[in-house]
This record gives C-alpha cells, structure tokens and sequence, in this order.
C-alpha cells in the first residue's frame, strides 16, 4: 500500500492462482510467522491490519476469498483485521494449526536464565559436558558474517543435518541462500559443535532486537549419547542472552517436548479463511461452512 505521495507504506505478501478470486498468505512449511511489513514508522503493526483489510475489501474485481496461514495467537495486533475483513462482509473464521514455544528474556542474564532451567537439564548438560570432553578434542564455533567463512559453516550444517534423524530438504538450495543472506544482513547466528574436525551438531538461529529464532537444528544420529545438541544449545543460549540482549527467544514451530526443557510460554499459530459473502460465489463457500460446522456439532 501507498500513501497519498505514492510512497509504499506497508505490505503484505500474497499469492493467488491464476483465473481465480482465492487470495492467500506467501507462505509454506519454512515460514514461521506471517505478518504485515511495515515500510514507514509511522504505521504500527495494528494500524497495518487495518488498511490492509480495508485494501483487501475495496478491490475490484472482488476477492471470493482470503486464507492467511501462520498467524500468532498472543498477537492482538491481529484482531483488528479479524474485525475489519468481518465489517466488510467477510465470513471469517479460524482454527490452530500449530505450537510455538518461547520465552520472554529482556533485561535477563544469560546466568539468572539457566538457573530457572529445570536441574534435571542442567545436570544432564553438566554430565554429557564432562562425557564430551573425554573424546576427541572438542570445540563450538560460531558464524555470524560473511568474514566467517560462510561457505564451510553451510558445508559442516548440511552435513550434520543429513547424517541427523531429520527428513532431507525437499529444497537443497534453501537453507544455504538463507544463510548467506543472514550473514549479509547481520542477524545470523549459526553454530556448530565439532569433535575433532567431524561437526556433530549445527543450529541456525536468526536475530534480530526483538527476537532470537531458533530456525532449524541437528545432531548427529550416531552422537547421541553426549548430547551434542543440548551443549551446543547452552553456549548459542549465552550468546544471544548476554550479547545480542533479544526481547524473547522462539523456538520456532512444533510441540517437541525437549522444547519446554528451554522455554515457558506457549502460544498457537493459526490459520484465518474468510469468504466474501457479497458475491455469489463467496456466499456459497459461507452457506457450505456454516452447514458443515452445523453437522458436526449434531454428529
């Protein structure tokens, strides 16, 4: 969108298929939050929703119907789109589709952070600490620049990633572009647990002052004793805390339960569909969704 001077103020990225009225979020199984980008300061997140529902509403031809994925539960910046997509003849509705564990740490030191940790946690990672050690040499180390020889970080986390229990990459350039362009724009944090010169475990943090996300991360399956995984997650945990000093930490999408271990809040993403009941075939999809959530209240 654009103010009276032509200027773009703020944008929201869709897509839609050809030879149809369905508008839809610019999102798929590597996003883990949708939202509108803000392009002046003088638009808030909430002030955003409300000219891009307005927007959304006023064009012509019109849309049949809206479908955004990934929407955070806690964020009431939200609600005022819910209402204004509604006040403009939408039938909305929503539902959860999945967790996202996080954890608020302004003004928190890394220290006062790992002692609120359970003491199971931090005496398994004081024990495996020791076990690791006894190995081969061990060492972490980080890449946050492209003066850290990004290309070598890229080659030990791939392969760390593939010789972990994790599905492969239906997209192998992904992760590689991602972190090069992290690294180009200064909020990234990629680090990686070596023993000897063989790199056992690789996590890719993205941050920025708001926020540290946990992005993607890996162990090596035939490592699993020493866990790796959570060693490597304490020192990347003292970084982000003590140096880069985020409002939260999110650990990214999914209900695994050794997430909790590190966070205390949790929260739904979600996705919203709305129908048009102003035209024909918006009002159908509304009669059909209002006579199948009918039918299943019955059965």
């Amino acid at each position: 969108m654009t103010d009276t001077d032509g200027e773009a103020v703020v944008a929201l990225y869709c897509s839609y298929t050809r030879g149809t009225r369905r508008l839809r979020s610019l999102s798929n199984f590597y996003t883990t939050e949708y939202m509108p980008v803000s392009l002046a300061k003088t638009v808030d997140s909430e002030r955003a929703w409300d000219l891009l529902a307005d927007f959304i509403a006023c064009e012509r031809p019109a849309w049949t119907s809206v479908e955004f994925r990934m929407l955070r539960q806690e964020n009431a910046s939200c609600h005022p789109f819910f209402s204004r997509l509604a006040d403009a003849g939408f039938h909305i509705y929503q539902y959860p589709l999945y967790e996202n564990w996080f954890t608020s740490i302004k003004d928190t030191s890394f220290e006062n952070y790992f002692q609120n940790l359970t003491s199971r946690l931090r005496n398994t990672i004081r024990r495996k600490s020791k076990k690791l050690q006894r190995q081969d040499s061990v060492r972490i180390k980080t890449f946050s620049t492209p003066r850290d020889n990004i290309a070598k970080a890229i080659r030990d986390y791939v392969d760390v990633y593939n010789s972990s229990w994790k599905k492969p990459e239906p997209y192998e350039n992904f992760i590689p572009k991602l972190v090069e362009s992290c690294a180009n724009s200064g909020t990234l944090l990629l680090g990686i647990l070596y023993l000897g010169k063989r790199p056992v475990a690789a996590q890719l943090w993205i941050i920025t002052k708001a926020k540290a996300l946990i992005y993607k991360l890996a162990y090596v399956e035939d490592q699993s004793e020493f866990s790796p995984g959570s060693i490597l997650s304490k020192a990347l945990f003292e970084i982000a805390i003590d140096d880069y000093k985020p409002l939260e930490i999110d650990y990214g999408i999914g209900n695994e339960t050794y997430k909790a271990d590190w966070m205390d809040e949790r929260r739904f993403i979600y996705v919203l569909h709305g129908y048009n009941k102003r035209n024909i075939v918006g009002l159908t999809y509304t009669v059909l969704h209002k006579i199948k959530t009918l039918l299943k209240k019955v059965l």
